[in-house]
């Protein structure tokens, strides 16, 4: 994806480094980047994605997002922004082509009895006829897909992919 096109609704400033045109992936850890990657500087409440941005650089990032200056190798793009987490969401959406525009979404919330409350809801809509999927705690699922969750809130970069997958569906 064209990464003026991946930008679009964030603001940020070019601060060094050579724009790439082309974006292969997003990725908020250094572990998981590829060649061709924008790598998301996430401030976490243990660390620092800032931290890991060099990391990110030598795995095949030719772009870091990050709300703070970070010296970068000089080919590497470094855009600044006011906040990463939320600009992720944004950029997200934006290389998945806005998945969630494409379906009706809803969302449980509360102490106990989510996942119950999820399925009770997919049984009834798919009674119907309806295709469903479930994006909770332990898990994600669509169709006969199910993949495990790392984290028990997933970030939007997850969540936006999750939702590619239930349009394609």
């Amino acid at each position: 994806m064209k990464l003026k096109e991946l930008l679009a609704g964030i603001d940020y400033k070019i601060s060094a480094g050579q724009v790439p045109q082309e974006i292969a992936g997003i990725a908020y850890d250094s572990r998981r980047v590829k060649k061709g990657f924008l790598f998301v500087c996430i401030p976490g409440f243990k660390t620092d994605g800032h931290l890991f941005a060099r990391q990110a650089v030598a795995n095949g990032a030719v772009a870091v997002l990050a709300e703070r200056e970070i010296e970068l190798s000089p080919e590497c793009c470094l855009l600044l922004t006011d906040n990463c987490r939320k600009a992720l969401a944004v950029i997200a959406s934006n290389f998945y082509s806005q998945p969630s525009r494409d379906m009706y979404l809803i969302g449980v919330t509360g102490t106990n009895g989510k996942t119950t409350t999820t399925h009770l809801i997919k049984s009834i809509l798919e009674e119907k006829g309806e295709r469903t999927g479930i994006l909770g705690t332990l898990y994600a699922t669509v169709g006969e897909v199910k993949m495990e969750m790392a984290r028990t809130t997933p970030e939007s970069l997850e969540i936006e992919e999750f939702l590619s997958l239930c349009r394609k569906e």
